[in-house]
């Protein structure tokens, strides 16, 4: 479980710290991919004897991971806003209403909890289904071939 979250919250770092600069809106659909990603690989990793304890697994194995995915979303909002936009040009985005710099602050602040709270519960949930979906997967059973017609 910890291996699986180390390598996913290391790439999850890289891509959540590019999408946040590019495109904030597809950072929670990498989210839910890496929380799969993670929960998947924690079955790999642990081997789990039952179905319960893979989807604990992947669980914590989305949430540990999740952490490198949140130092990357914040990083990458936080070169969006300050250093390509620049915190004051949220200020103005409706004409004509005059915001206070605290104004926009707490705005900035909101916008970082929301992304840290969505991607917390995403990788979360998802490693859980990757868990699950994982060691149904590794332990299903062989196709019986029917048997061949009697003349």
């Amino acid at each position: 479980m910890i291996r699986s979250a180390l390598i996913i919250g290391a790439i999850a770092f890289i891509y959540m710290l590019v999408t946040n600069v590019a495109q904030i809106a597809c950072a929670p659909f990498l989210a839910v991919i890496f929380g799969l990603m993670a929960g998947a690989l924690a079955v790999v990793f642990d081997k789990p004897q039952m179905v319960n304890k893979a989807v604990v697994s992947g669980a914590l194995a989305g949430l540990i991971s999740s952490i490198g995915a949140t130092v990357g979303t914040v990083a990458g909002l936080a070169i969006r806003i300050f250093g390509i936009f620049g915190p004051n040009t949220f200020a103005t985005i409706i004409p004509g209403l005059n915001y206070t710099q605290s104004d926009v602050n707490a705005g900035i602040f909101a916008v970082f909890c929301c992304c840290i709270c969505t991607t917390f519960v995403l990788m979360a949930a998802f490693g859980a289904l990757g868990g699950f979906l994982g060691f149904q997967y590794k332990n299903r059973k062989p196709a019986v071939p029917p048997a061949p017609p009697s003349v």
